[in-house]
């Protein structure tokens, strides 16, 4: 599988689309310094099939470049600046921190496992793990688990237990006990969830003031997640007008009929958070040294963006196969490229089938379209592929959804290879936003 130094993986894209003389399109979708990647396809199958006369070969490619230097990003496949700062070195950092604005400030009952998410832009040291408590340990009649879990591996990296007869240190509105310290590298996804030791499910009251979220200077940032119920919980301790005002003030949009038992996006998920962490910045050095280099690394790699655009139009000069697209040239914007192609399509183009494959398959043309032709396929609503079902939702990593409201997608068809009619595809271009 084809990568370049930003770790950015090139989708292709196959496009069949038939014109009045039979005419066929063939599109793929590089990151722009792909410059090599894309010179081995066109002496490979690329090439043989620009030598049929009803194939029309064309690369799709976003007309910007991140201007963010890679080493100064927080994902290797997206454009958002790390934005490191070095004030919080040899300062233990506490993840969340509470302002009343009134001493009536009521707290929020919400339900376990509650966690808080968060990445590592530089390697941090866990030192303690927390839970919200603000009455006396003595009144803890349950004992809570709080663990450290790695998001990526789906494995506990440490834990403890908080009880009235082992509470831990008392800091502001939070218990905190000391845990084994573990170097946390940069990228590593993790939470830190709370739940009840004798199930999975529970109450816990937390904090109803306002919550900062502290970053030690951007070392860590925190990820936020679209909370979804399909009922409400019950809680016999509670009345049940003061049950469905918390979930209302959480979870559900009552003001919209249509949508009123449908679970949606948290709009209070800083109300979600049981549990805290502190933790110590690793390799202060480095990152003193990181910081200080941002001017000339910005320098350097503007350098870089204005050599691959000159190189990039001499390609285009030469070959004509390049199709320049309104976006950032980012791993997570190929959907973007992806629909903006079938934008261009629809504008340009008539045809009727759009095949898709990926970079690592190798495109058999010719059996492609005899098979095409042998077949009769419906030339509307038709989808064409090897499908997946009950697919999970991944919440972490490079395929990551934050906010898709279901834990597992709808039935697709797998990127190898996959094919559209005309239709649908000016579906997508009509009601893309």
């Amino acid at each position: 599988m084809a990568t370049n130094q930003n770790f950015w993986l090139f989708s292709i894209l196959l496009a069949v689309v038939s014109l009045a003389l039979g005419y066929f399109l063939v599109q793929l979708t590089p990151a722009r310094d792909n410059f090599e990647e894309r010179q081995s396809l066109r002496d490979s199958w690329f090439g043989f099939a620009q030598s049929n006369e009803r194939l029309m070969l064309k690369f799709i490619v976003g007309n910007e470049d991140c201007l963010t230097h890679p080493e100064y990003r927080r994902s290797p496949y997206g454009c958002t600046p790390s934005n490191l700062s070095y004030e919080n070195i040899d300062k233990e950092v506490m993840a969340v921190n509470i302002s009343r604005t009134s001493q009536e400030e009521k707290d929020v009952a919400v339900p376990l496992p509650s966690r808080i998410s968060f990445q590592v832009h530089h390697p941090i040291i866990i030192q303690k793990l927390g839970l919200y408590w603000r009455g006396a340990s003595s009144s803890m009649t349950s004992t809570y688990q709080v663990y450290l879990f790695d998001d990526m591996n789906e494995e506990t990296v440490v834990q403890v237990m908080f009880s009235s007869s082992s509470p831990g240190v008392s800091l502001g509105d939070y218990l905190f006990k000391p845990v084994e310290s573990f170097i946390l590298p940069k990228d590593f996804q993790g939470s830190v969830v709370v739940k009840p030791l004798a199930g999975d499910y529970g109450w816990l009251v937390t904090p109803g003031g306002s919550l900062t979220l502290e970053t030690g200077g951007n070392v860590i940032s925190y990820m936020q997640f679209s909370v979804f119920i399909t009922e409400l919980p019950k809680n016999p301790a509670m009345k049940e007008r003061e049950r469905v005002l918390i979930w209302l003030k959480v979870m559900y949009r009552w003001d919209e009929p249509q949508t009123a038992n449908l679970p949606i996006i948290s709009k209070d998920v800083s109300d979600m958070f049981a549990g805290n962490f502190m933790f110590l910045i690793h390799g202060s050095e480095e990152l003193m040294e990181t910081v200080k280099q941002t001017d000339e690394k910005r320098q350097e790699w503007s350098t870089e963006i204005d050599r691959v655009q000159k190189r990039l139009q001499e390609e285009n000069k030469k070959h004509r196969d390049i199709v320049l697209v309104d976006a950032v040239d980012t791993y997570q914007n190929l959907p973007l490229k992806v629909l903006l192609f079938h934008k261009w399509l629809t504008d340009n183009v008539d045809f009727k089938y759009l095949l898709k494959t990926d970079d690592d398959c190798f495109l058999n043309i010719r059996h492609i379209l005899k098979t095409i032709n042998k077949t009769t396929f419906p030339e509307s609503n038709a989808w064409w592929g090897n499908f997946r079902y009950n697919w999970a939702v991944q919440r972490h990593g490079k395929w990551a959804e934050h906010h898709y409201p279901t834990t597992a997608y709808p039935a697709f068809a797998c990127g190898s290879g996959n094919m559209l009619s005309a239709d649908l595809v000016k579906w997508t271009a009509k009601n893309y936003r």
